[in-house]
């Protein structure tokens, strides 16, 4: 194969998400490429893509020849493979030989055959909305599906919504059908990572879903598990509301984490009839600053947070004023604007923090 740099190299760059990060596992952790597409797989998923080249025989790079490809100068690049899986890289006056992996243990993942729906959204909407919601994608092995997104069509919106047992967190899309899936975290970070499209295009049976993302082809498995009932843990019209600017309260809730000297910390909320007092204590230091704003029912109210949780939920929110609704100091803070939604469940403390 002789092709140019610029045409092969971002595009291995694209596909190492989907390199096992093991090789010890069953998968070879490197790419395959075999005639004019390259593949990355793993246990979940795989990601291919196209070449302007064709290579003669399957050929399986491992992870250092990628590395190495990524490093050469600018210019044509050839790559050549045996029958003994040795791989050689030339590039001007360079030449490499390189120990290759097997081809025949690539085992790649099937596209559904007969998928139940298919979809056609558009990029920007569907990653603005997956940027949304993936830190409230749980990181703990809880609770299957609280480790993906659920997509859910219910004839003319597409909700998409993540939960990990401490917040939730529900955005909207226009989209006519109905179905319902859960995508794996993993699986929706390469969605984000494949670059610029205008239409994302996904097939999806009960256990796959093959998804275009321009010049990227990707299948993954689904996530088997029923979903939480997102709709009835948003309360319609909770009966407490704080509106705050937005730039005040994140600089305040910042603060407070310099003031605590920690990572994160347990923040309150103290409100009076013309403020909130937000407040935070430590072993090495303390931090309390009144934010001006609106509030209904809250005087005299207190709750308290993890204070990434509720930063998380605030940055997400695309406008220079914060609305938090609140039904009781144990019940979840709900946010709400323009069809973005967000839950935080609050944390019990001792009396002051």
């Amino acid at each position: 194969m002789y092709i140019e740099k610029y045409e092969i190299a971002p595009k291995l760059a694209n596909l190492r998400g989907a390199v096992p990060c093991s090789k010890q596992g069953a998968i070879p952790a490197g790419m395959l490429i075999d005639g004019d597409t390259v593949t990355a797989v793993n246990e979940i998923m795989q990601i291919s893509a196209k070449l302007p080249a064709s290579m003669e025989h399957p050929t399986v790079l491992a992870a250092k020849t990628v590395a190495l490809i990524e490093s050469l100068p600018d210019g044509m690049i050839s790559i050549e493979s045996d029958e003994k899986d040795m791989v050689t890289i030339g590039a001007g006056t360079i030449t490499s030989k390189q120990e290759g992996l097997d081809a025949s243990k690539m085992v790649l993942h099937q596209r559904p055959k007969s998928p139940n729906h298919a979809l056609e959204i558009p990029a920007e909407a569907l990653f603005n909305a997956i940027s949304n919601v993936l830190y409230a994608v749980s990181r703990e092995d809880k609770k299957p599906a609280f480790g993906g997104i659920f997509f859910d069509a219910d004839g003319a919106t597409l909700n998409i919504v993540a939960c990990d047992g401490y917040r939730s967190v529900w955005t909207t899309i226009p989209h006519e059908g109905e179905f319902h899936f859960i995508l794996p975290m993993v699986a929706a970070k390469a969605i984000m990572s494949l670059g610029e499209t205008e239409a994302v295009k996904i097939e999806a049976s009960a256990s796959a879903a093959y998804i275009e993302i321009g010049e990227y082809m990707m299948v993954t498995r689904l996530i088997a598990d029923s979903f939480m009932d997102y709709k009835r843990a948003f309360l319609s019209q909770p009966p407490m509301c704080a509106r705050l600017p937005k730039k005040e309260t994140m600089d305040a809730l910042r603060r407070a984490l310099l003031a605590t000297n920690q990572d994160k910390c347990i923040i309150m909320l103290n409100f009076d009839t013309d403020k909130c007092t937000i407040s935070a204590k430590s072993a090495t230091g303390n931090y309390a600053e009144d934010i001006a704003g609106n509030f209904e029912k809250l005087n005299g109210f207190d709750i308290a947070f993890n204070s990434l949780y509720l930063i998380d939920a605030i940055k997400h929110f695309d406008s220079d004023d914060l609305t938090i609704y609140f039904a009781g100091r144990l019940r979840p803070a709900q946010m709400e604007k323009d069809g973005y939604r967000a839950l935080v469940l609050p944390v019990k403390t001792k009396e002051g923090i």
